[in-house]
């Protein structure tokens, strides 16, 4: 009994050092096996997850002309920083100019056209008013006649004075025709004459009028002295209303010239950097033409590439951890930022995103918004990652 005992117990030690031997030869396939597997979830977790590559958005505004014409004047050369509201081109406006010119003395003329038929209407209620009074009907009709009389004189004046600017407007051009060789002398000194004549016939205008004027003070005061009864001022405006309505179109217009004339003025939407010139003082345009391009000189938003098999890793809201390529300092620079938007579509990127040229690569747009106080140059290209 003693010796099946003895022979039992050898017996599990040799199968307790097998069993030892086995596990110390097996061992290290065990951790092997288990360290691969880890490390190819791990990359996969990665892949889904990991780094991208990302640019700054470099979103360019390309200003153009509202209207067509001849580009008079571009003020910032390329490669220049404007500000936002800066003019930065001005368009040829002479046409414009002109016109303008020409409903401001038309507006005069209406406006006289005013005065006269007011004039008009005053004596036709005079004329009306002289049949009440006997008495009074002398003096009535001498203030009233003085009255159409100085008010016929400052209507005359009025059309001599609007006559003028017209003859000066014209003296102008012909001077200005005459100077790029394309009027005559004799011509300039016609319109000349003219204007030496409408002047020397208003100062004798202002003669007129200032002894018209006290003839009607004189027949005024004569007519109040026997005037004993209040009467009702006499209502213009339903007659005068057509003219009065001519004159409002007209100063329409002029709000329609000045506003065309305000688009011939370019202004810069944004501050940045002339990035490209498609125009220059001298040139024709057309209207929708491209005049220049401005690219913002920072930005705080990054767009990437989301693979299809890493969306389920990526929500919008998510924060992540933006590290420029290239460093100025040569030290790194990090940038905490938020994904704020994510396509619903799968779309090419461009081949900037490509790893290699001849890869396409596929996937949904992400936009990271940085943090307030953060900007990337346009197009400078990052590496978004998880933040922590």
């Amino acid at each position: 009994m003693a010796h099946e005992a003895a022979n039992k117990f050898a017996g599990g030690r040799r199968r307790s050092s097998r069993v030892r031997r086995i596990v110390r030869s097996a061992g290290p396939i065990v951790v092997w096996v288990v360290a691969i597997a880890a490390a190819l979830g791990l990359a996969k977790r990665i892949s889904h997850t990991g780094p991208m590559t990302g640019y700054a958005e470099d979103r360019t505004v390309t200003l153009v002309n509202l209207a067509s014409g001849l580009v008079r004047d571009v003020r910032p050369r390329l490669h220049e920083e404007v500000q936002e509201g800066e003019i930065v081109a001005r368009l040829d406006d002479t046409a414009d100019a002109l016109h303008l010119k020409t409903l401001e003395v038309d507006v005069k003329r209406l406006q006289s056209e005013v005065e006269a038929e007011s004039a008009k209407l005053a004596m036709d209620a005079a004329r009306e008013d002289t049949s009440e009074r006997d008495l009074a009907r002398r003096f009535m009709v001498d203030r009233e006649s003085a009255h159409i009389q100085y008010l016929t004189q400052l209507l005359t004046d009025a059309n001599d004075r609007a006559l003028l600017n017209g003859a000066v407007f014209e003296f102008e051009i012909v001077r200005d025709l005459m100077d790029k060789k394309t009027a005559s002398a004799r011509e300039l000194n016609r319109v000349r004459t003219d204007v030496d004549a409408l002047r020397a016939r208003i100062d004798e205008n202002k003669a007129t009028i200032a002894r018209m004027k006290l003839a009607f003070d004189d027949a005024d005061r004569r007519w109040h002295n026997y005037e004993k009864q209040k009467r009702e001022p006499v209502d213009y405006s339903p007659v005068l209303t057509a003219a009065r309505l001519a004159a409002d179109v007209r100063e329409r217009e002029i709000a329609e010239v000045v506003h065309r004339i305000d688009e011939h003025v370019v202004r810069a939407p944004i501050r940045g950097q002339v990035t490209a010139l498609y125009a220059d003082a001298g040139d024709s345009v057309i209207a929708g033409g491209p005049l220049m391009a401005i690219s913002p000189t920072l930005t705080s938003r990054v767009i990437a590439y989301l693979p299809e098999s890493g969306v389920a890793s990526v929500r919008i809201g998510e924060r992540v951890r933006v590290l420029p390529v290239a460093s100025a300092t040569g030290r790194p620079r990090y940038y905490p930022g938020m994904v704020v938007s994510m396509a619903d579509v799968v779309a090419e990127a461009p081949a900037r995103y490509r790893r290699a040229p001849q890869w396409p690569l596929w996937g949904r747009a992400v936009v990271v918004l940085l943090d307030s106080g953060a900007g990337l140059m346009p197009g400078e290209a990052v590496t978004l990652g998880p933040e922590n």
